[in-house]
């Protein structure tokens, strides 16, 4: 090895490590950063991506944590663009630092994350249908999803919460699948839970910026999805059980004089389960029972 690239090869670890206690840092002490030292801060992350003539993974791990560490003080107006390329690239490392980048700024921009709708759901969206992209990009996608439709609001689910569950029900279709390896058959598993949180999630957030009209049409597509969860899992796996009871009245709640909810919510597996739940000894499984059997209680004597 010539010493040239011997010195590359150095530059460039010595690069990663100081990216590295860079993040450390800037989660320890970034809320006492002001904004010349951040904008500062992100133009040295901008020259390495400029000179590596792409967006690298030890910069978006310096930058993760001066989003984590300023919180709501973070603006992203010269970087915005570099986490977008990250989303398209197809590096998976960076694709999943991107995703939870976003995740991160949703929680502190929260609204003034709209301007960078355009720019980063379509690419979420992709991620998810690009069958070449790994796994573990994908929930951490689902995840940024979930984030911008709760903190980015209105702005979010009027324009991107129908492509949103058309994905979420591909997403679900494919997690109730059989695999056969032990990998796929994890990873399944953690796709149905991320799934059943992100329905939640999106479900509270379109009846509170008034969307449920949007979320109405998925219901069977959810209602199948629950279905086949408590058949793969539900009754063998007490929390995925209290997640899909919690999922169901969360829609009886929301949904409390619509006939389609009615007929689906009171099918015997779904009485089987909520039983199941309240004979449990842990009191938050027998207080997820209970409140979701009042709401279905609701839509029965509606």
């Amino acid at each position: 090895m010539s010493p040239q690239s011997m010195t590359a090869e150095r530059a460039s670890h010595m690069q990663d490590l100081l990216c590295g206690l860079l993040q450390v840092i800037l989660i320890k002490v970034g809320h006492m950063v002001e904004k010349p030292l951040a904008t500062n801060i992100t133009s040295v992350i901008i020259q390495m991506f400029k000179q590596a003539e792409k967006v690298t993974e030890n910069g978006l791990i310096a930058y993760q944590g001066m989003v984590v560490g300023m919180g709501e003080k973070i603006d992203i107006s010269d970087i915005g663009s570099y986490i977008k390329y990250a989303l398209e690239s197809k590096d998976n490392d960076c694709a999943k630092l991107a995703c939870g980048i976003i995740s991160d700024l949703s929680g502190s921009m929260e609204e003034r994350m709209n301007e960078y709708l355009d720019d980063f759901v379509p690419c979420l969206h992709n991620i998810l249908r690009d069958q070449t992209m790994d796994r573990k990009v994908k929930l951490t996608a689902l995840h940024a999803l979930g984030d911008l439709c709760v903190y980015s609001g209105e702005a979010f689910n009027k324009k991107f919460l129908e492509g949103t569950m058309t994905i979420m029900s591909q997403a679900a279709r494919l997690s109730c699948t059989t695999a056969e390896d032990q990998d796929t058959t994890e990873y399944l598993s953690e796709l149905r839970e991320t799934i059943i949180d992100q329905y939640i999630i999106i479900l509270i957030a379109a009846g509170d910026t008034g969307c449920l009209e949007k979320f109405s049409p998925y219901l069977e597509s959810v209602f199948d999805f629950i279905e086949q969860t408590a058949k793969i899992a539900g009754m063998q796996n007490p929390k995925v059980l209290k997640m899909i009871i919690a999922l169901l009245g969360d829609i009886a709640t929301q949904f409390p004089q619509h006939l389609g909810v009615k007929q689906r919510a009171t099918l015997p597996y779904i009485e089987q389960s909520i039983l199941a739940l309240q004979q449990m000894p842990e009191a938050e499984y027998k207080e997820q029972a209970n409140y979701t059997l009042d709401a279905i209680k609701k839509i029965i004597q509606a």
